[in-house]
């Protein structure tokens, strides 16, 4: 279990990165409020995967990675819609 928490722990740290790398691209303010909200998100992610050591933290983790998605997905939406995809 402790591999696979310290590969988790390295993915959400590459994702960080990456989203510093979209917030230097994607410059209005929706895009901006959009990034700053799965930056938060992520964070909390990476600190309760940092923090488990029984079911109750494993539990909280994934309750952390619950809330991620939307934020995920509401970034991959706003560069859809920045690049004039339209999934609806």
């Amino acid at each position: 279990m402790e591999k696979n928490l310290d590969k988790a722990t390295r993915l959400s740290t590459e994702l960080h990165w990456k989203a510093i790398e979209l917030g230097a691209i994607l410059q209005d303010d929706k895009s901006k409020s959009v990034i700053l909200n799965f930056q938060r998100k992520l964070d909390d992610v990476h600190t309760s995967m940092v923090r488990i050591n029984s079911a109750a933290s494993a539990s909280d983790a994934l309750e952390q990675i619950r809330t991620f998605i939307p934020a995920s997905l509401a970034v991959t939406k706003r560069i859809a819609d920045l690049s004039g995809i339209n999934f609806e």
